[in-house]
């Protein structure tokens, strides 16, 4: 299976930690059984600046 071909994956956490972002995305690649070569989050204008500096 290809992913982006109109498959979606949603899950709410309780913070917006990297713990909770990293446990997500570990789930969403166990629920499709697949695994990209590599991750690019492609939406960076709603990352949290308070995680990223």
């Amino acid at each position: 299976m290809k992913l982006g071909q109109g498959h979606t994956y949603c899950e709410a956490t309780w913070t917006k930690g990297l713990s909770d972002w990293i446990a997500s995305h570990v789930r969403m690649l166990e629920h499709f059984q697949a695994a990209p070569d590599i991750l690019v989050p492609d939406n960076l204008l709603c990352v949290d600046r308070h995680y990223v500096e």
